[in-house]
């Protein structure tokens, strides 16, 4: 759908303008998260799911491998003023290899688009469900069709 264009804003005004997508994602957020919990959106974007988690959440680290997009992010989180969200910039890989003894409570991913098996979005999202412990994720299963 958006194949190599995730640093530009339209593919994540699109994403956010789909109600039931966004609100799905939201209510599974509340319904997750508490307030002592470590969170890791992995593939966070313009960082609206970060943003939403970190209202409850004790810590959110925000994954973001796009440039271009982690700098969209940085100044959607400065506008908002949020100061418990930790960006980083590069693959989940690289941020399980810096961060080996993390342990979350939950991790967020919306798999979307190419990402999810030409850049093994769903492969690093399960990686980092095992690596860091988190006995919670959204989304909780995958279906394919």
């Amino acid at each position: 759908m958006f194949k190599g264009k995730y640093g530009e804003l339209l593919p994540h005004q699109t994403m956010i303008q789909d109600e039931y997508r966004t609100n799905s994602y939201l209510e599974a957020i509340d319904n997750a998260v508490n307030e002592d919990d470590i969170v890791i959106d992995f593939g966070s974007g313009t960082g609206i799911l970060a943003m939403w988690a970190a209202q409850k959440a004790h810590r959110v680290y925000a994954i973001e491998r796009n440039p271009v997009t982690a700098q969209m992010l940085i100044a959607n989180i400065e506008r908002n003023e949020i100061n418990n969200i930790e960006v980083y910039i590069g693959s989940a890989k690289d941020f399980m290899l810096d961060y080996p003894a993390l342990e979350a409570d939950l991790v967020i991913s919306e798999c979307i688009g190419d990402h999810i098996f030409e850049n093994s979005m769903v492969v690093d999202f399960l990686r980092l469900v095992k690596q860091t412990k988190a006995p919670k994720q959204i989304p909780s299963h995958f279906m394919l069709y």
